[in-house]
């Protein structure tokens, strides 16, 4: 089993969501479970959320992710705003594609 243990209070931007999925997806690629803790978070942006989450979604379903990836210490902030990501993804939000720069 994997661990992840979170150690910012304040988790805001998405390029940093997306490379913690990148490391839960690798962890679930390899048949491993894992745990992201979340005890010192204080707050988490619906930025940072949205990425996390429809990253995650995109690659594996909500039945894998809740029997594979443990989400622990979450303060009642935390799941409101990562339930919020749940929803906007099963009502159709995707992450757009980064666009390069001329």
């Amino acid at each position: 089993m994997s661990r992840i243990l979170i150690t910012d209070r304040a988790l805001k931007l998405s390029s940093n969501a997306t490379e913690l999925a990148e490391s839960v997806i690798s962890a679930l690629d390899r048949n491993e479970k894992i745990v992201i803790d979340f005890a010192a978070v204080e707050t988490i942006t619906p930025s940072f959320s949205n990425a996390l989450i429809l990253c995650l979604l995109e690659k594996f379903s909500l039945e894998k992710l809740r029997s594979d990836c443990e989400f622990a210490n979450r303060s009642d902030f935390v799941i409101a705003t990562m339930n919020k990501s749940v929803i906007r993804y099963q009502c159709g939000a995707r992450l757009l594609p980064k666009r390069a720069i001329a």
